[in-house]
Formats: structure tokens, C-alpha cells, sequence
């Protein structure tokens, strides 16, 4: 079952692909608007720095931008 959801606004979690991270079910997934600009991206939770999300990027550290939070929503689902 997808379970996505907004618990601040414009950031999605991805309560259906989760992490443990001392103890607790993180979801691994978050989508979120560009902070750089247009679109959004997706952070992927690292507990080893921390238990932060780190922006999902493709080769050559360049970071994965979509045009729609649907988009990169559904790479979540579908491609991770």
C-alpha cells in the first residue's frame, strides 16, 4: 500500500518505504520543493551522518530534478 504523506508543507514522506533508525520506522523517502528553483527533488534518509536526508542525485552529483511532486513521487514508488 503507498502511503505518502505531508507532515510540513510541501515536504512528503514516504510512510510505505521505511528505514530503522534507532529502534523507530523512518520513512526513507522524502519529496520536497527545490529550494534552488523550480520543481522537486527527493531526499533518501543516511543514518550514518546523522539521520538526515540527502538529496537523491544521478551521476555526477547532479541532483535529480522533476517538473511535478507526482513525478518524483512516483520515481519513489515505482524506481527505488
Amino acid at each position: 500500500m503507498i502511503d505518502w504523506r505531508e507532515e510540513d508543507v510541501n515536504r512528503f514522506f514516504s510512510y510505505h518505504k521505511t528505514i530503522t533508525y534507532y529502534g523507530d520506522e523512518i520513512p526513507k523517502y522524502l519529496v520536497l520543493e527545490n529550494p534552488d528553483g523550480d520543481g522537486w527533488m527527493i531526499g533518501m534518509f543516511y543514518p550514518f551522518i546523522g539521520g538526515e536526508y540527502v538529496p537523491l542525485e544521478e551521476a555526477g552529483d547532479v541532483r535529480l530534478i522533476f517538473s511535478t511532486l507526482n513525478s518524483a513521487k512516483n520515481y519513489v514508488d515505482f524506481n527505488l
